[in-house]
């Protein structure tokens, strides 16, 4: 139980870290053009 609630917020760190650099590459583009 306690390793499931782990690999939880861990998938949850990940998903949060993509979704950071999605919105950084989508800053960087606009600031290029």
């Amino acid at each position: 139980m306690v390793m499931k609630i782990i690999n939880i917020n861990f998938y949850l760190k990940l998903e949060n870290s993509c979704i950071c650099n999605k919105v950084n590459a989508l800053k960087i583009q606009i600031n290029g053009f």
